[in-house]
């Protein structure tokens, strides 16, 4: 009988750790869908909302950008290394 063998794969480790400790990027935060996320999720993970109507209302620790999320800027928004997941909510 042969002993188990025990693989690790770094990036994949990596990619884990993003996920739990990488702010969150969500977009149509201005939807109501959107707006109940960021409650939820805001008590566990960084959050960043970006919509094209803003948003207001939201915890004193989200951020949100009123910016469209298929602009240029947007665009170098989510360039950003500290971004561990993206939540697409935002529908046309």
């Amino acid at each position: 009988m042969s002993a188990p063998t025990f693989s690790f794969d770094m990036a994949s480790w990596t990619k884990e750790r993003r996920l739990r400790e990488g702010r969150v990027v969500v977009t149509g935060v201005g939807g109501r869908l959107g707006r109940r996320l960021i409650r939820q999720l805001h008590r566990r993970r960084t959050v960043f909302g970006l919509d094209e109507r803003g948003g207001e209302g939201f915890p004193p620790d989200v951020t949100c950008e009123r910016v469209d999320p298929g602009r240029h800027r947007s665009k170098r928004l989510l360039a950003d290394p500290d971004i561990g997941a993206i939540v697409h909510l935002g529908v046309k």
